[in-house]
């Protein structure tokens, strides 16, 4: 809203200052001109433009209407001692504006010619300056006498072709700043510059909005930023939390082995009766063995099997497989005994076939393709500080995951660390 509102106040400036907009001489009296001429329109005798054009020049002025309205008599007569005593003084849109009693003339054919003039022919700065210095005040505005076709308009009684001593009074009175003129000093033009105060403002207006959205900017970007390290150091202290956990876990674990071993060690000696007698049994069996030759026989023959049976199993070879990225269960979706570029991510190591560690594969084409999508490559098996969003081009593993193997797929039971670097 505070947005919308100084961009309205910033165009209602702009107006204002192209509205007071001073008109030089020559605009001033093709704009009494123009007047004239939409005011006999509006008055149903006007004549059409093309005729316009074709008998006056295109910087027309009041008497080239007389060849066109010459026919029209008193009522072009009318109009034109009107708007003759105008003519020379100079003034603004606004000044020519208030000359017209219709303002739907104006509005609606006066302001867009004038407008299309003003473009096709602007006035320079020593013109638009004469005119102000040569601007009256209202009081000392001379009102002609005579009709369309008297030579003397504008001239002093008794001295054709001279200058009308009234008119060069108000002027110097208007350059040097006469007391008793309202119009202030020097051709002071209050329209103009009230114009360009509002112009000023709106741009002062415009300039504060731009500041203030760029702190806004600035002020988000930094959010971002802390919003960032929070969530990096909430998942930092959620990944201690769980090592903690299962420390503990181990922990307890042990203490409950032990304690159960003491339990044992401890036992009274009532309760070990069973052993004795079970040594008592083997005797007995060997006395009979050693009466009986063909049982030993048999017996000798069984002793390498049962020897056979009780050898511990070798321990299986350590084995290496390459994984792919892991779905929405924490779940490897592929595993494989080769590296499948595209598809393989992580390598497992394991001795048992249920239990390993595995690590993001330490090849650079690997790593490429893990970053690509790193919220379904990386985060389901790997955790770290702000790894959603990759700030570099190589994956580091600081601690590998552990895996188990359930249900024939290798299930994430704790998440890697890692990080980026460049």
């Amino acid at each position: 809203m505070k947005r919308i509102f100084l961009t309205l106040a910033t165009l209602v400036c702009l107006v204002m200052g192209a509205w007071a907009q001073q008109l030089s001489v020559e605009q001033w009296n093709h704009g009494l001109a123009v007047a004239a001429h939409y005011t006999a329109y509006a008055q149903r005798f006007g004549k059409r433009m093309e005729e316009i054009k074709e008998k006056c020049p295109a910087n027309y002025k009041l008497d080239d209407l007389n060849t066109v309205y010459s026919d029209n008599g008193a009522r072009w007569d009318k109009i034109y001692n009107e708007f003759k005593p105008k003519e020379n003084q100079a003034g603004t849109l606004e000044d020519l504006q208030n000359l017209i009693k219709d303002q739907r003339v104006w509005r609606n054919m006066v302001e867009p010619d004038m407008q299309e003039y003003l473009k096709a022919n602007p006035a320079s700065a020593e013109a638009l300056q004469a005119a102000a210095d040569s601007r009256p005040a209202p009081d000392q505005q001379v009102q002609g006498e005579g009709g369309p076709h008297d030579p003397q308009m504008g001239q002093a009684p008794g001295n054709p072709g001279g200058p009308n001593p009234m008119d060069q009074r108000g002027r110097e009175q208007m350059r040097h700043g006469h007391k008793d003129q309202p119009g202030g000093c020097h051709g002071f033009n209050w329209p103009l510059c009230l114009g360009i105060l509002g112009t000023l403002l709106g741009l002062a207006a415009l300039i504060t909005a731009l500041m203030n959205r760029c702190k806004i900017n600035k002020l988000r970007r930094v959010l971002s930023r802390e919003l960032e390290r929070t969530n990096g150091n909430l998942q930092q202290l959620a990944n201690d939390s769980a090592d903690q956990m299962k420390a503990l876990s181990i922990r307890l674990t042990g203490r409950e082995a032990r304690r159960e071993t003491q339990t044992d060690t401890a036992r009274p000696a009532q309760f070990k009766g069973g052993d004795s007698k079970k040594e008592e049994k083997k005797h007995d069996q060997q006395r009979r063995d050693n009466n009986n030759p063909k049982r030993d026989d048999k017996q000798q023959q069984q002793q390498p099997r049962q020897q056979q049976q009780q050898q511990p199993r070798q321990p299986q070879q350590p084995r290496t497989i390459y994984l792919s990225k892991p779905d929405e269960n924490d779940n490897f979706v592929r595993a494989s005994d080769k590296l499948e570029p595209g598809n393989s991510i992580y390598v497992l190591k394991t001795n048992d076939g249920k239990h390993g560690t595995f690590e993001v594969i330490k090849n650079a084409d690997v790593h490429r393709f893990a970053l690509m999508m790193p919220a379904e490559n990386l985060i389901r098996a790997c955790s770290g500080n702000a790894i959603q969003i990759p700030k570099g081009t190589k994956i580091v593993t600081d601690r590998p995951g552990e895996a188990v193997y359930e249900n024939g797929k290798w299930h994430v039971t704790l998440k890697a660390i890692i990080h980026y670097e460049d």
